[in-house]
């Protein structure tokens, strides 16, 4: 096998170098991330690989510049993006999970950043907790492709990474029994309210926690899950939630406690601040370990199931509980269908008598 380096320098790049091995010339060089790079020609003739040079070189000129930025400062960037575009527990979710990535593969630059080192990172965290591993994915999958739409990346190097499948989780359903026995734990009237306006409205907390009077019409007995420049809903699309007489009744209530109906007053609030969502799922949590007789794995989130569940139980639409859960994709509201082939059931028993 014959072997020999002929040296051509290329002004694109630097220690670039032809040489053939076996019968094609090949051309190894140095990327502008420093990287070492060897590609063959395909061409067993000196002046034929000298050609490809010099169009290889045309072609590395044409590739869009990027800025060479550390992790961290991208990070930061996209950080204030979203405190400013997205919702308070969204932007934090994702500072968190971009802490872990830098902490995991370190300050470097955003450029040098390499898909084997992502699945390292994904492994990792997948060892304790596969739910939590595909949220950190999702959050590196999101912050890279708007670096390459800032930039500072030609490609996102997590593209091909395919999002791990887990395993269908049944929602936990509770009934109206032990929904009434879990607010007769709570002793705090503005909590007890929350539960109460989650189980009547299927809202996410989120979205409780983000609602204004503005946001609130007595008079037509609607709830307007709406985005702003504060908020913005899972789905990004405003809804209506119509209330119903007891629903109307504590909303109509919680009014003398508001001294101006504006645009900054929320509806649930500690002096005039929003209540803190984790702590009003704690709090509730904690009246489900006190019901002794409930499935402890009942938390906040059950009782948007709750509602949901009420609606198909009396032979709602899926259609219309879709619109009024907000959910994006009809295949979401499937996971109540069963709920409805229940009620089927009872029905065909008609033909039994």
């Amino acid at each position: 096998m014959t072997f020999f380096v002929i040296r051509e320098e290329i002004t694109v790049m630097s220690k670039t170098f032809l040489f053939k091995r076996g019968h094609y010339y090949h051309l190894e060089y140095y990327d502008l991330e420093g990287r070492l790079r060897r590609i063959t020609t395909k061409c067993n003739k000196k002046n034929d690989a000298l050609a490809f040079v010099l169009k290889f070189e045309q072609e590395q000129k044409a590739i869009p510049k990027v800025k060479n930025l550390v992790l961290s400062s991208v990070i930061k960037e996209y950080e204030n993006f979203l405190e400013t575009n997205y919702s308070k527990g969204y932007y934090e979710a994702v500072k968190i999970h971009l802490r872990h990535f830098k902490e995991f593969i370190g300050d470097i630059s955003i450029n040098t950043i390499r898909i084997n080192e992502i699945e390292l990172f994904i492994s990792d965290i997948s060892k304790v907790s596969k739910v939590n591993a595909k949220r950190h994915l999702i959050t590196i999958k999101t912050f890279l492709n708007k670096a390459v739409t800032w930039g500072y990346l030609l490609n996102n190097p997590s593209t091909s990474i395919k999002l791990p499948k887990l395993p269908s989780i049944a929602p936990i359903f509770i009934s109206e029994q032990e929904l009434n026995e879990i607010l007769s734990k709570e002793t705090n009237q503005d909590l007890h309210d929350i539960y109460f306006v989650l189980a009547n409205t299927g809202m996410r907390l989120s979205e409780l926690t983000n609602l204004k009077w503005c946001n609130i019409s007595l008079p037509d007995r609607v709830i307007n899950i709406a985005n702003s420049d504060t908020f913005t809903t899972k789905s990004k699309k405003d809804r209506t939630i119509p209330m119903n007489d007891k629903l109307y009744d504590v909303m109509s209530k919680r009014i003398p406690k508001i001294i101006n109906l504006n645009d900054s007053n929320y509806v649930f609030s500690i002096h005039g601040r929003q209540f803190n969502g984790d702590y009003i799922s704690k709090s509730f949590k904690k009246n489900v370990k006190s019901c002794k007789n409930i499935n402890q794995e009942v938390h906040l989130h059950s009782l948007r199931h709750y509602f949901a569940s009420q609606l198909v139980k009396k032979n709602v639409s899926l259609v219309h509980v879709k619109e009024l859960l907000g959910h994006r994709d009809f295949s979401t509201s499937l996971i109540y269908s069963h709920l409805t082939i229940d009620n089927l059931r009872e029905a065909v028993k008609v033909l039994e008598g």
